[in-house]
């Protein structure tokens, strides 16, 4: 049998067909309660599985998706972790949130940048978001937060903590983390739960994908994890 030189029809095997000038496919991770909330109850804690919005998504909408579904089920969120490197998802959701006017603070763990650098990066594209919206003005300053301390010895180097986060995620809950960004928040989650900076709360955490990335760090990873 020869190669298949047609392409599948849409949505054919899982296909979906796109076109120059198509948004890029964003990915769910559905439940069996609702098909598109990503909320499961896995070893006795309430997990937030979300392949959120990033740059390519500049209405913040996955974040206003977000609370309303939340709202359905009755959960009430504390706060919203994520990681933030390039500042589109952090800003999608600064944006996103604060146009709903819904009281959640989100905290980015940073991947890359120090602190003041990336604070400000997020902050001037939330801002242009809500601009871009129709609310001006309606993002502050104080609405971001990035804390920078857990970026270890650069962008993209591994170390023992952010290994220790991959291996809890996946042993633990099934999750797979990348080492650059999910896997970097995760040891940020990680070390701040443990110093108590959450306690009493409900945290979500975001999983922006990016499991692939795995890969492309097997030589770091093999018999580590």
């Amino acid at each position: 049998m020869g190669p298949r030189t047609e392409a599948p029809p849409p949505e054919a095997d899982g296909f979906r067909r796109l076109t120059v000038g198509d948004p890029a496919p964003w990915f769910e991770q559905a439940t069996s309660g609702h098909p598109r909330f990503r909320l499961d109850l896995a070893a006795g804690r309430y997990l937030v599985l979300c392949f959120f919005m990033g740059t390519d998504d500049p209405s913040g909408r996955r974040a206003l998706e977000l609370v309303a579904q939340a709202n359905e089920i009755g959960l009430e969120i504390d706060r919203i972790v994520t990681a933030t490197g390039s500042a589109g998802t952090h800003a999608g959701l600064v944006a996103g949130i604060a146009v709903m006017g819904a009281d959640i603070p989100i905290l980015g763990i940073g991947v890359r940048a120090a602190k003041a650098a990336q604070e400000a990066s997020v902050f001037k594209l939330a801002v242009e978001t809500a601009d871009l919206l129709g609310h001006k003005g309606r993002v502050t300053r104080d609405m971001v937060v990035a804390d920078c301390d857990y970026v270890g010895a650069g962008y993209g180097l591994v170390d023992e903590a952010v290994i220790e986060a991959l291996k809890l995620a996946a042993r633990t809950d099934a999750i797979l983390l990348d080492p650059v960004y999910t896997g970097k928040a995760m040891k940020g989650l990680i070390a701040l739960s443990k110093a108590g900076a959450f306690d009493g709360e409900t945290v979500v955490f975001l999983h922006t994908g990016g499991s692939q990335g795995l890969f492309g760090y097997q030589s770091v990873l093999d018999g580590r994890l």
